[in-house]
């Protein structure tokens, strides 16, 4: 599997390793766009981001969303992330849906 595969034009699955400019390229956004700084995610994970954002481990089937991400200013699209399975204590896979802010 690639490390980012379309399964829907809003629905990605994606490895825990791959970066996030790549899975916001796919979906046509930026980091500000789902309420991140770009000198603090720019080059990172997605593993990183949602551990980071959690301050803690997710557990397989978790949901996690952008909510939690904003800092100020207007968040314009809804981004969920799913773990989907975490292999040898560590994210695998995550389902990540966008859908916009109404």
């Amino acid at each position: 599997m690639d490390e980012i595969k379309v399964i829907w034009k809003d629905i990605l699955i994606a490895e825990s390793h791959a970066l996030l400019e790549d899975i916001l390229e796919k979906l046509h956004l930026e980091l500000k766009d789902i309420g991140l700084d770009e000198r603090e995610f720019g080059w990172e994970t997605l593993s990183y981001l949602i551990t980071h954002k959690l301050g803690r481990f997710p557990s397989s089937g978790e949901i996690i969303n952008n909510e939690s991400f904003k800092k100020g200013g207007k968040i314009k699209n809804h981004i969920e992330f799913k773990i989907l399975d975490i292999k040898d204590s560590k994210i695998g896979k995550v389902e990540i849906r966008k859908s916009k802010v109404t």
